[in-house]
């Protein structure tokens, strides 16, 4: 293409590619064993060295391969089904949620067991007196049965002496604000933080008492944890992945997909895996990812939530040949388009172009869809070619950019389209396609610099586009004399 013939229709469409990621769904083995384990009592003190872990798992074990166990302070190990114990070194005294996880020859999850366990430090059994500590989930919902479980120390192994006290913070609850068993519950009717008082009481008086704060209210979405959609703007029939990373801390888990296909609960969905959904039915449908201690949505229940628009369009766009797979303009960013356009068969007289326009609209994920931008020619005439310019930003919810280029009477040519960033700059380069010579660039401006050069390849003229027209800026002429 010479630059100072632009006699080149030009057709550009831009779309934002979206990555796909795609995970296998597993189905669930059946395992009928209850998974569980216990601790050696006198191994819970930080200087005891090792804590002992004794799998209590009960029932047939033939669809187990290995055992998982998370400790509860960053280490897990994994054990063969035969290995029925471990033992773990805790760095530091505290309260501590262990996990033990039965998997299948697939490394699937069959079934999961988790409880709570406190190390206590060497100064707590330096002595003959119980100390007293308890442990509660996670998750504590209004008018939901919390229970406290007791995790009192005696350094003589053996509590079978000791009395409990309770005091739960929660004096409107009347005489069901204290009690006196090992591991009680209890129901908190508003949302709040409560002191939960234990009060443990050994042989010869010994008293030891522990208070917690306890915080009622939904459920959350643990810190660092995300939900993903592989696609939020698809075409029907197409296929989604959703996806969560993050520590499974709650029990209950559930994904509804938002177009009336049957609710995923656990145990059959564990949002780590990923789980795949086909739309077959274009609209917008906002998925709903569920979370917590109860099954359901029911009065008492305890359940968090997170929503993820999925916007499904009914037909697929034209195959684009020449589109940049790169390219991704991103969103609530400014950006400037700028182009050259002439009209067919203008006036020599007409002064500014009327008829040629371009056109950028949006694709969004959610919400109103932004008003459709037109940007016409403006500036000086110049050999024939118009220029058109302007800076636009992309709307937060904006998945695709759409530029189209439109003439409202007659024929118009395009050339040299432009979309950069605006804080950024641009340069293009024109090479002549049989000698490979550099004919022409194109600054930041899209004003265009041409070299012409002479039979030999010797630079011979360079000519620069500006808003009064093209200048010749530098000129070469050689002249050498023939030998006689």
């Amino acid at each position: 293409m010479s630059i100072t013939d632009r006699n080149m229709k030009s057709k550009f469409l831009i779309f934002l590619v979206l990555g796909m990621l795609y995970y296998t769904q597993h189905t669930y083995a059946q395992m009928t064993a209850n998974v569980g384990f216990s601790v050696v009592n006198s191994s819970l003190c930080l200087s005891a060295g090792e804590t002992v872990f004794n799998n209590t798992t009960s029932g047939p074990l033939t669809s187990v391969a290995k055992w998982g166990w998370d400790f509860g302070d960053g280490n897990h190990v994994f054990v063969n089904a035969s290995v029925m114990g471990v033992n773990h070194v805790y760095a530091s005294a505290g309260d501590y949620q262990v996990f033990l996880q039965a998997y299948d020859i697939n490394g699937i999850v069959l079934q999961s067991y988790q409880h709570y366990i406190s190390i206590f430090p060497a100064s707590a059994c330096s002595t003959q007196c119980p100390t007293a500590d308890f442990v509660f989930p996670g998750v504590l919902c209004v008018r939901n049965r919390i229970i406290f479980q007791n995790t009192t120390f005696s350094p003589v192994g053996s509590l079978s002496n000791t009395t409990y006290s309770w005091n739960f913070g929660d004096p409107t609850s009347g005489t069901q604000n204290i009690s006196t068993l090992t591991t009680p519950a209890h129901t908190f009717l508003a949302a709040g933080h409560y002191t939960v008082t234990l009060t443990a009481t050994g042989p010869n008086s010994c008293v030891s008492t522990v208070q917690k704060v306890v915080t009622t209210g939904t459920p959350s979405m643990p810190p660092g944890a995300t939900f993903t959609a592989s696609s939020q703007l698809i075409f029907i029939n197409s296929t989604v992945t959703f996806l969560y990373t993050g520590p499974l801390v709650y029990p209950y888990y559930s994904i509804d997909f938002g177009d009336g296909s049957p609710l995923v609960t656990t145990p059959s969905f564990l949002p780590t895996m990923g789980i795949t959904h086909t739309y077959t039915t274009y609209g917008t449908h906002t998925v709903v990812f569920s979370f917590g201690e109860a099954p359901g949505p029911a009065a008492g229940s305890c359940v968090g939530s997170l929503d993820i628009p999925i916007s499904v369009r009914e037909v697929p766009p034209h195959p684009c040949e020449d589109c940049l797979g790169s390219f991704r303009p991103e969103p609530g960013k400014q950006y400037l388009v700028s182009a050259w356009t002439k009209e067919e068969n203008a006036l020599p007289a007409k002064t500014s172009y009327t008829f040629p326009s371009l056109v950028l609209s949006y694709s969004v994920s959610a919400g109103p869809i932004p008003p459709p931008v037109t940007v016409t020619p403006s500036g000086t005439i110049i050999d024939g070619w118009q220029r058109m310019e302007m800076t636009f930003t992309v709307p937060p919810t904006a998945v695709g950019l759409n530029i189209q280029l439109n003439s409202s009477s007659g024929n118009c040519f395009f050339d040299d389209i432009r979309v950069f960033p605006f804080d950024g700059s641009m340069k293009s380069y024109v090479y002549d396609p049989v000698t490979l010579r550099l004919v022409g660039e194109l600054d930041e401006r899209n004003y265009a610099t041409i070299y012409e050069y002479d039979q030999e390849g010797k630079l011979t003229r360079l000519k620069k586009e500006t808003e009064r027209g093209v200048m010749t800026i530098k000129e070469n002429k050689n002249n050498t004399k023939k030998k006689p």
